[in-house]
């Protein structure tokens, strides 16, 4: 069985795909590319997002493996490329400058070539809220040295700005059931903003806001109304077609299907969602997509597409265009939007390990265990992502937790 592990509850008692793993005297445990081994279960205690190749008798009914070898599969590295907010002050070492973007720490060193557009021109000018372009190597800690960065300013485009503005005057409180788009509607020519009705569910409302509000970083916060970045966040507990997903306008709006919050329970899963939404809005992932693609979405008179990125999916508004590049800008963007969110939840006091089993629940609308519903291709990106970054031993020296402080609950 060729797995990510979903949950731990003890340094002796883990599950790889929903399957538990029973391991003891009679196993082997050691490293896929070294094959050196011990006998016992793995030493470290396995972590979420671990992948691992599981050798043993499998008993399906009672979703069980009695394991004779067990291999940790270790994390690929290899040079990293993007663009992203800085989302977090920066840090002063003796090395160089810290920079928090794209869900990494990003080391800008003296050997790091530095471009600044006007009005920056000075390392002083890299704080929270400008704009990166980096290409970088990530080390086995877990830290991205950059050899190239180009810093800009972050700020909408004036189109942009007016889209912003249309919006920002979404109102499915204004929405009645019977004005509702049907699945059918929604098929033919993608999901009407003016047709999704708000859920009437004052508490679990107020507790998505909370949960929300929590998620958003500190410096969106506290930059001026007037300020051409800010982003003025709502999260409306949604039905209609959505009620199954989420769906993250890029004036900071976030609409969220009543169904997914029941589905997520617990408020560490919900965090998951919300975290992935505001990171998309974040990092203006449905304008950087657009400006590749052909097609603009408009609020109301038109549609937005929403990228099936999960079943039934939790929504980007992006465009289509080839399946293939359509899939492939799809796993970027959620690679990116997955990093991000580990530093929200980390930021918001949630923990990481939760997203592993709040993913998992998210790929199927069926109320099934998760040992039943098969991995989905993106959970295999979130697992990397926390496996390479989160459970890395340098961390710590930037103040940074592991994400296994608390076990994972069950899914």
């Amino acid at each position: 069985m060729i797995g990510f592990v979903t949950q731990v509850t003890s340094a002796h008692i883990f599950y790889v795909n929903g399957v538990r793993v029973v391991c003891g005297l009679n196993t082997n445990s050691g490293n896929a590319v070294t094959h050196i081994y011990e006998q016992g279960c793995p030493k470290p205690a396995a972590f979420p997002g671990e992948k691992m190749n599981i050798y043993g008798r499998l008993y399906r009914k009672r979703a069980t493996v009695d394991a004779t070898t067990i291999q940790i599969v270790p994390s690929s590295l290899s040079d990293v490329s993007g663009s992203a907010v800085v989302d977090a002050p920066p840090r002063r070492t003796a090395k160089g400058l810290l920079v928090r973007a794209d869900g990494y720490w990003l080391l800008i060193g003296p050997t790091t070539s530095v471009r600044f557009e006007s009005p920056l021109h000075r390392l002083a000018d890299i704080q929270a809220n400008v704009w990166i372009d980096y290409k970088a190597k990530l080390r086995p800690d877990g830290m991205l040295v950059a050899s190239k960065v180009r810093i800009r300013p972050n700020a909408f485009t004036p189109e942009e700005k007016w889209k912003n503005e249309k919006f920002s005057k979404v109102d499915p409180s204004k929405v009645s059931k019977d004005q509702a788009q049907s699945g059918a509607s929604a098929a033919i020519i993608g999901p009407r903003l003016k047709k999704i009705p708000e859920w009437k569910d004052p508490p679990m409302q107020a507790r998505v806001t909370r949960i929300g509000e929590k998620l958003v970083p500190d410096y969106q916060k506290n930059l001026k109304d007037s300020s051409s970045s800010k982003l003025r966040f709502r999260f409306i507990v949604v039905g209609g077609i959505v009620s199954e997903s989420a769906v993250p306008l890029p004036d900071g709006t976030v609409l969220v299907g009543y169904k997914a919050i029941q589905r997520l329970k617990t408020d560490p899963r919900i965090a998951a969602l919300l975290s992935f939404e505001i990171a998309a809005i974040l990092e203006h992932e449905a304008y950087r997509m657009a400006a590749l693609q052909t097609g603009l979405m408009t609020a109301g008179s038109g549609s937005i597409l929403t990228a099936e990125l999960l079943s039934p999916g939790i929504g980007l508004a992006l465009f289509a265009g080839s399946r293939a590049a359509q899939n492939a800008m799809l796993r970027k963007v959620f690679g990116q939007c997955i990093r991000v969110s580990f530093q929200l939840m980390h930021d918001g006091g949630y923990d990481l390990n939760e997203t592993v089993p709040a993913w998992w629940l998210l790929s199927s609308n069926k109320t099934q265990p998760t040992a039943k519903t098969p991995l989905n291709p993106y959970l295999a990106i979130l697992c990397q992502s926390l496996t390479a970054i989160w459970h890395a031993p340098s961390w710590a020296a930037v103040g940074q937790q592991t994400a296994t402080s608390n076990p994972s609950s069950a899914a």
